[in-house]
């Protein structure tokens, strides 16, 4: 699957064409190398896992004592 997308990739940059849109900006920087840039907020969670999401939110909710 990897391999195919890179494919796909590389025949679009040969050709000047357009890259294809299907990573996540996050999951982009991080491949790419520019960790920096990436910073994934509990929004970002959210479609991709409902749950996940959820129980980030209830862990920010906490206040210390």
């Amino acid at each position: 699957m990897y391999e195919h997308a890179g494919k796909v990739m590389s025949l679009s940059l040969l050709h000047n064409g357009p890259l294809p849109a299907f990573l996540n900006k996050h999951l982009y920087w991080t491949i790419t190398g520019s960790v920096n840039n990436a910073k994934p907020t509990v929004e970002d969670v959210k479609h991709v896992d409902g749950d996940l999401h959820n129980q980030l939110l209830q862990v920010s909710d906490i206040t210390p004592n």
